[in-house]
Parts: structure tokens; C-alpha cells; sequence
């Protein structure tokens, strides 16, 4: 399921190292890392490494809320969105309502929950998937010396030479960091876990 790959993924990020040195990771350790990431993720959602449906596309009319058919994820999420103008913005006291139709009311209530809680995994898990592709195919960009870079070695009166232009590793905290605001966080925390990586 999604929220497993979900897990195993970020087990696979885990901590490494022993020592209080931050961890790097080389070209070869965070594209087998990020590799696997994206083969959990992919197995996850019911997708191929090509990001195509293992499952034979069906048409249908409505799709089915909450249902972990990666065919429609936005749909899915769609249900759930009340516009002001659809919206009924009365707010009933449900506790003059017969004790059956409370009951039934819970019911449906209960459903519904459960088909937003598996549409947004489904949708934190593709967001995941395509986050960690994105990292992949960027690694000179985000090896690249930024000016951040040169006033750090400034600092610490470490020598850059003016022919090195990319770093040879990445900051592996950044990169979990990254990873964790796209499955848990706001778009805020999104944008901020992309400029300390690349900083």
C-alpha cells in the first residue's frame, strides 16, 4: 500500500552513521538511495518505473472516492472540495435528528473520512515519487557551488578552486528533509527544505 512504501522509504533515509559529523552522500550512494525510493514508492501507488499503471486502465463514468486507483488521484481529492457557491453553509443541530439517522449520518461520516485519509496518502505518495525522480535527475544542480557555499569557506578559511564548480556530495539531512516536507509538511515547508538543500 502507499502508506508502507511510504514507511519503507523512509527507513531506507535512516541514519547511517555513527559519528556527529554530518552524513554526505556521493553521487553513487544517493542515486542507488533515491533509486530504490522511487521503486518502493512506484510498487506503492501501483506503478511501473515508467510511472504507467501496472493495472489495465478501465473507463468509468464516476470513479470511486477513495480508492487507491492511481489513474484518477486528483479526482479522488476533487470529492472532498466544497466550493462556496455548492456548499451549504448552514450549520444544523444534528441533536434533534432520530437516533437512526444520527447513526447513519456517522456512518457515511466515518466513509468519508476514510476516503480522504487514503486519497491524500495516494496523493503525499505521488508527490513523494515525483520529489525524489526530480532529485535524481538534478544532481549537478544541486551539487553546484553556490555563493552560500563560498561565504562558508570563506569562514573557515577553506580554499575553493576557481576551476571546481560542483560539490562531490550532497547533505544527506537536507536531502531527508526534503523528503519528509513533501510527505508531511505545507507547501511553506516545501519551498524551505528546497533552499537549504541548494544553499
Amino acid at each position: 500500500s502507499a502508506k508502507l512504501a511510504m514507511s519503507q522509504v523512509f527507513k531506507l533515509f535512516e541514519t547511517t552513521t555513527t559519528t556527529t559529523a554530518e552524513e554526505e552522500w556521493t553521487k553513487e550512494v544517493f542515486e542507488s538511495k533515491m533509486n530504490e525510493a522511487i521503486r518502493i514508492l512506484s510498487e506503492g501507488c501501483g506503478l511501473t518505473n515508467n510511472g504507467v499503471s501496472d493495472k489495465k486502465k478501465k473507463k468509468r463514468e464516476e470513479p470511486v472516492a477513495g480508492s487507491l486507483d492511481v489513474s484518477h488521484p486528483f479526482c479522488y481529492l476533487r470529492q472532498f472540495v466544497v466550493s462556496e457557491a455548492n456548499g451549504d453553509t448552514n450549520n444544523n443541530d444534528d441533536d434533534d435528528l432520530d437516533p437512526t439517522i444520527q447513526q447513519q449520518i456517522q456512518t457515511y461520516n466515518n466513509i468519508t473520512q476514510h476516503a480522504l485519509t487514503s486519497s491524500t496518502t495516494l496523493y503525499r505518495t505521488l508527490l513523494l515519487r515525483a520529489t525524489a525522480q526530480t532529485l535524481l535527475n538534478n544532481w549537478d544542480h544541486l551539487t553546484t557551488i553556490t555563493s552560500g557555499d563560498i561565504d562558508r569557506a570563506a569562514i573557515s578559511k577553506t580554499v575553493i578552486s576557481s576551476s571546481e564548480q560542483q560539490r562531490t556530495t550532497v547533505n544527506a539531512d537536507s536531502i531527508r528533509n526534503v523528503l519528509y516536507a513533501y510527505a508531511h509538511d505545507s507547501p511553506q515547508e516545501w519551498v524551505q527544505s528546497w533552499w537549504k538543500l541548494i544553499d
